[in-house]
């Protein structure tokens, strides 16, 4: 879908969430986030991380992810 969303809406106070991750993960979101706004997406890094943890409150979902985590290296 390279089709630009509506801009987010951010309805909700925010608090700082200090992880540490792979530089090359950190990467991965960094390229993700500029392809899109690149194609006129009003997108950021915490847009895609806000989603990716709305996502983990859908039970289905959270029960793929933990199966796909299991085989992790």
């Amino acid at each position: 879908m390279d089709t630009p969303p509506p801009p987010y809406r951010k309805q909700e106070a925010r608090s700082p969430m200090g992880v540490r991750v792979k530089p090359s993960l950190q990467q991965n979101l960094n390229d993700l986030v500029e392809k899109y706004k690149r194609l006129g997406w009003d997108i950021s890094q915490n847009t895609v991380l806000e989603h990716f943890l709305a996502r983990l409150g859908d039970e289905e979902y959270a029960r793929e992810f933990m199966k796909d985590l299991a085989k992790r290296q």
